[in-house]
């Protein structure tokens, strides 16, 4: 199995968390940025990890709990105008690539990380192309 390093991104609710697969040995590594699917977590990944991880250096994964999901925080509290939605999620996974300092990634998703990985890349692709 990779080694496994634990993360915790700060959000405005708390933190979304994830988890680090692999040895990050070099700046020439491309990081796999992993989005679950509805009500799951960033373990569905572990075996892939294990198999990507173990067949290259090249990469390593980064795949997080989407808010509300896995260990990361619930919404709430005096959070009540956030709720659970494509707006919520879309900031998030742009405030993780902000944190991690992801300049170039893959992503890698399952079912809903997949329309999220979509609406992510369309959204803040138009923004680079509006500066």
């Amino acid at each position: 199995m990779p080694p496994t390093k634990q993360i915790e991104i700060p959000m405005p609710w708390g933190f979304v968390k994830g988890q680090i697969f692999g040895f990050i040995e070099n700046q020439i590594q491309t990081p796999i940025l992993c989005l679950h699917g509805y009500l799951d977590n960033s373990n569905s990944f572990r075996p892939l990890a294990k198999c990507i991880t173990k067949q290259t250096n090249s990469y390593y994964i980064i795949a997080i709990d989407l808010p509300g999901q896995g260990l990361s925080s619930k919404l709430g509290g005096d959070m009540y105008p956030i709720s659970y939605n494509f707006k919520t999620y879309i900031l998030s996974v742009r405030k993780v690539v902000l944190h991690l300092n992801l300049k170039n990634f893959i992503f890698l998703t399952h079912s809903f990380g997949c329309t999220l990985c979509l609406m992510v890349n369309i959204l803040f692709s138009l923004l680079r192309e509006t500066k």
